[in-house]
């Protein structure tokens, strides 16, 4: 039995060629990730192939790996315990009696908008994002508002890699609604992720003037008041002005 102060070696080799899972932000071929991990292609696929069966990780069709369920359950796990949430949890629920439709909370992750809480509304329509799921980065009003905020070195590669796969929206075409959502502290999208359904999202900022998470209130069109000064529009953004300030973000 190893020492304590001296590690478990084998673990952490492991945890070395997980980190590059983690760090990758998108599935890796075997050599791509024995290159990162910095080790033979045999020996990263003996890890690997311990990771998949204890489901840190998951290999696809195609032969690529990335993380898997519990890697990001794991990671889902330590979000909530993040004290943001919790001390924005009054306004939150607040917020979501006040609107009478779907909430959703999302924390950045390097697979993208991670959606943490989702607070539901039992006589809506279902609505299959929910917590765990990963937000697309253009077709719903979160990942725009992520895109909007975090810097573009960071959020562009994925926006163009959800171009190549199941967007129409190009990071050119986005640019001038990035400027607006960057005005107006909110987005909108009208039936454009799910058809009839209507989103509106708000950025929540710390103390650094960082998102720590986006709201978003979601509700079939009929429910939902997508106009800039409509009643729901004007909640979210109160609300997510309000839970910022309680983190001690400071308004220029």
């Amino acid at each position: 039995m190893e020492k304590q102060s001296n590690g478990v070696q084998s673990l952490e080799v492991g945890l070395s060629v997980l980190n590059v899972l983690i760090e990758a932000g998108e599935a890796l071929m075997l050599k791509e990730v024995a290159a990162a991990a910095d080790m033979h292609p045999a020996k990263a696929h003996r890890y690997l192939v311990s990771l998949v069966k204890y489901h840190y990780a998951k290999q696809q069709e195609d032969g690529r790996y990335s993380l898997g369920d519990k890697a990001l359950a794991m990671g889902l796990a330590a979000t909530r315990r993040t004290d943001y949430l919790q001390i924005a949890q009054p306004w939150l629920q607040q917020l979501h009696k006040e609107v009478g439709e779907y909430l959703q909370v999302a924390r950045w992750t390097a697979l993208g908008p991670l959606i943490v809480q989702f607070l539901d509304n039992e006589f809506g329509i279902p609505i299959s994002a929910k917590v765990g799921a990963v937000m697309p980065m253009m077709r719903s009003a979160t990942g725009r508002v992520f895109a909007s905020y975090l810097p573009e070195t960071v959020v562009k590669p994925l926006v163009e890699k959800a171009d190549k796969e199941h967007s129409h929206l190009t990071w050119q075409e986005f640019v001038p609604q990035k400027q607006q959502i960057l005005q107006q502290e909110m987005c909108v999208i009208e039936g454009e992720m799910m058809a009839g359904i209507n989103a509106i999202a708000a950025p929540v900022f710390d103390a650094n003037n960082d998102v720590a998470f986006v709201v978003t209130c979601l509700g079939a069109a009929d429910k939902i008041d997508a106009h800039p000064t409509g009643q729901h529009v004007q909640a979210v953004l109160q609300a997510a002005r309000t839970i910022s300030a309680h983190l001690g973000q400071h308004r220029s």
